[in-house]
């Protein structure tokens, strides 16, 4: 519809013709805002252009402005899978309102709620507004399981529904996008998932001792070096992982723990003790949460106790 405006917006009256014939060829109603009628005629006086009429008279406007409108009627005409834009969302979001309520903020720095929000994830979800899916007929009455909106810097909001069939429809289109089992769990992921994971972040140059279970380990003068192991490269690779530890919400509370505890010494500021209570499966006890420890942690822990 914004090609036929456009194009009829840029349509010139070049003259009036002394006659039209009456048959018409094609009739074009449209509020732009007031209703304005268009009517092409077959023949009239406009020599080598087309003849009009409607709410302004009867008028000649040449043959590329004529084809412009009807290029643009017949791309009405087009079945709507040919013509949908495949992407759920193909703007720059400032604000996502995800399907459990929770407001996703990206005007400035990623925020789900008064909490960072993980950058990988955000990224994945607004690739995933972007990517061009497969396109079904989808029928009105079909209801939403949820939905999700999508506003962009212009205040301009996208309402997506959340389909049976892990479809996505833009709302009050008669087209579907096929979301699959990756896609659907992207776009029904629920806010608390949303969360930036990284439990706290040091400098790992400042961490100057490490305990798990009856073990200590202390930074030695020289960079890399520590004392209580035979294997400096171990025990920096888990100072690195302990800095900044990215963990997410676990199922259960673990079984039988080890303590592991490390003490920072900031050039200036206060000391830093944290500790985790580790069991097994990665998953620990941290300030009295449970959680699944990330991959890097894990497997840095799992080094040092083989």
């Amino acid at each position: 519809m914004a090609r036929l405006r456009q194009a009829l917006a840029q349509m010139t009256i070049r003259e009036i013709p002394q006659s039209v014939d009456p048959e018409i060829v094609m009739t074009i109603s449209i509020d732009t805002p007031e209703l304005v009628t268009l009517e092409v005629r077959t023949t009239s006086t406009c020599k080598d252009m087309i003849a009009i009429s409607g709410s302004f008279g009867h008028a000649c406007i040449s043959r590329e402005d004529h084809r412009a409108i009807d290029e643009a009627v017949n791309a009405i005409r087009t079945p709507s899978l040919a013509i949908v834009d495949q992407a759920p969302a193909r703007v720059e979001p400032v604000r996502i309102t995800l399907p459990d309520g929770a407001v996703l903020d990206l005007e400035k720095r990623a925020r789900i709620g008064d909490r960072d929000a993980d950058p990988d994830q955000v990224a994945e979800l607004i690739a995933l507004l972007h990517t061009t899916l497969e396109a079904v007929d989808s029928d009105a009455a079909t209801k939403p399981l949820s939905t999700l909106s999508v506003t962009n810097r212009l205040g301009e909001t996208i309402e997506l529904e959340l389909l049976p069939g892990k479809l996505v429809r833009r709302r009050g289109e008669p087209v579907a996008l096929v979301l699959g089992d990756g896609g659907w769990k992207i776009l029904t992921r629920p806010s608390s998932a949303l969360g930036d994971p990284t439990l706290w972040s040091e400098d790992e140059l400042t961490i100057s001792t490490i305990t798990f279970g009856a073990k200590t380990y202390a930074r030695g003068a020289v960079v890399g070096e520590w004392t209580g192991t035979d294997d400096d490269a171990l025990v920096t690779e888990l100072a690195r992982a302990l800095a900044k530890p990215r963990a997410f919400e676990a199922p259960r509370p673990p079984g039988r723990t080890q303590t592991l505890t490390f003490t920072t010494a900031p050039p200036s500021g206060a000391p830093v003790t944290r500790t985790l209570q580790i069991g097994a499966n990665c998953i620990a006890l941290v300030d009295g949460r449970a959680v699944v420890m990330g991959p890097a942690l894990c497997d840095a822990v799992g080094k040092l106790v083989r």
